[in-house]
């Protein structure tokens, strides 16, 4: 159907947070900071909250940075 949305089949979360970023990482990553953690999370649940009614993904993906390297 032209101009129709297509439904989210898959949901992908990315926690950008680390103790200390590694050299060798690819990731989009931050140090972590309280505030910055913070803010990140209040984001994040404002933003599902206003697509949550249409999101309904089939599979949900949470990736989260790890705290040690």
């Amino acid at each position: 159907m032209p101009g129709s949305l297509v439904p989210v089949q898959s949901l992908y979360v990315h926690v950008p947070f680390c103790a200390q970023k590694c050299a060798y990482c690819a990731f989009y990553s931050e140090a972590s900071s309280g505030e910055l953690i913070s803010r990140y999370v209040t984001a994040l649940i404002r933003e599902l909250e206003l697509v949550a009614a249409d999101c309904k993904p089939q599979t949900i993906f949470l990736a989260a940075a790890r705290l040690r390297c």
